[in-house]
């Protein structure tokens, strides 16, 4: 019986996949040491290979703190013009944040929900790309 095992490696300036067959398939996934500009995502090409993609022209960034936050929630007008956009909220060290949820309002809104982190400190920062 084959088994597959997983290993997630940071690499300084390479994306890369590399697969091995054996008695025991293994994989490797290289991952740059830093997230992707802004404007772009990292993502599985054709190729197998881990590449950045270019996610359009088109962004809004908001700070915030716990003092624009309702009940844990917060509303970010984007005017970006569509429903589902890609988001992403680090706070206030620049940490990846995910919410207990988002909530797609309208073609230029969304809904941020916070209620697990309590009282926020400091600003926090979110960004959201079509």
């Amino acid at each position: 019986m084959r088994a597959t095992a997983l290993r997630i490696i940071r690499g300084a300036n390479e994306i890369g996949i590399r697969a091995a067959e054996t008695l025991a398939a293994s994989f490797e996934l290289i991952l740059p040491l830093t997230l992707p500009p802004g404007d772009r995502l990292l993502g599985l090409g054709n190729d197998g290979a881990f590449k950045y993609f270019n996610i359009g022209s088109s962004s809004y960034e908001q700070t915030f703190q716990n003092s624009d936050l309702v009940s844990g929630k917060i509303v970010i007008t984007h005017g970006l013009g569509k429903k589902v956009v890609c988001w992403s909220i680090a706070d206030n060290s620049d940490r990846a944040i995910l919410p207990d949820e988002i909530t797609f309002l309208d073609i230029n809104s969304l809904e941020i929900e916070l209620t697990q982190y309590g009282p926020i400190t400091g600003a926090w920062t979110v960004r959201v790309c079509a």
